[in-house]
């Protein structure tokens, strides 16, 4: 359907004169209609392409590639990274393509790739992860999260981003590319460092994470906290002193009980361990890693608490 110009449209009130009998039965229909028609909420999505590594004299070695697609009245405002597609809704999506760039380079426009069709025997995939092996150390990537995608262009509506309507930066594609709809993500992948074996532990400086235990940070179907230590090895623990009756331990959580990654959703201090021994064992090769641990009780003068 290619829509293109201005758009008037006229209409008149209509008057129901119902009796209140005829007004009960109206009513009820006007629910049960409701209730069999849902509202079809537009849809937003977290869309992020990560170097990943293990050790920084190798460097990254792979770019993880994620997204979610929210069709619902979920509350997404303290998720990081949501994107508004204001005009598009689940049942619009035909298809969702996953593609790639080459190498990024200022001033000229960048050619996609298809490298993934995001769709399985039971219909579109709402939550994917991708490990792209194919890299080059030193490049930049974009990854383009494309929906509807046609041979005809005109055949679909255009639909870009809310906010990204003037995106022209060098490399990335300017509107004319989303025919159909789609979001981008780049992914700068550095270059190993072997020099770096002979620093001293306190000079290295490294991005690191910050309540990366949060599943608004990332999510449990992103890879939770043990995929956070993929993208640094540097975090931070929040700390809560917990007595109950059948247990005295420590839980993870910044301030929300619930909003926790560790182990695949617990909260318990020895969960978030356990996701540090499992990446020790699976990377062994992997950096040191540096756990901050931030107490959020206040100790008491009577009270013995410890950590093992």
């Amino acid at each position: 359907m290619a829509l293109a110009g201005h758009f008037k449209l006229k209409y008149s009130p209509i008057k129901l004169n119902l009796n209140p009998m005829k007004k009960q039965v109206f009513f009820l229909v006007v629910c049960l209609f409701l209730i069999s028609n849902p509202l079809s909420y537009a849809v937003k999505v977290v869309f992020k392409a990560k170097p990943i590594s293990t050790n920084l004299i190798e460097g990254p070695y792979a770019v993880h590639i994620y997204y979610k697609i929210y069709d619902d009245d979920t509350d997404v405002s303290n998720i990081k990274g949501i994107i508004d597609m204001p005009l598009l809704k689940k049942n619009d999506i035909k298809n969702i393509t996953l593609k790639k760039s080459g190498k990024l380079v200022k001033g000229k426009k960048p050619k996609f790739k298809k490298i993934k069709d995001c769709k399985d025997e039971l219909g579109l995939i709402a939550t994917y992860r991708f490990v792209d092996y194919n890299i080059n150390q030193g490049d930049t990537y974009a990854y383009m999260l494309y929906f509807n995608e046609a041979e005809d262009a005109n055949s679909v509506l255009k639909i870009v981003p809310e906010g990204d309507e003037d995106r022209d930066g060098p490399g990335l594609p300017t509107d004319e590319d989303l025919i159909g709809g789609g979001t981008t993500a780049t992914a700068s992948v550095s270059l190993g460092n072997p020099d770096i074996a002979f620093a001293k532990f306190n000079n290295v400086y490294r991005e690191a994470g910050h309540n990366c235990f949060q599943q608004n940070i990332i999510s449990i179907s992103e890879g939770g906290f043990l995929q956070a230590l993929l993208y640094t090895r540097v975090v931070e623990l929040d700390l809560h002193h917990t007595f109950l009756s059948n247990r005295d331990g420590w839980d993870v959580y910044h301030s929300t009980p619930l909003n926790h990654n560790c182990g695949g959703g617990g909260k318990s201090f020895e969960l978030c361990l356990d996701d540090l021994e499992e990446f020790h064992e699976t990377y062994p090769d992997h950096d040191p890693i540096l756990v901050f641990l931030d107490l959020k009780n206040a100790w008491s003068s009577d009270e013995k608490k410890t950590l093992c």
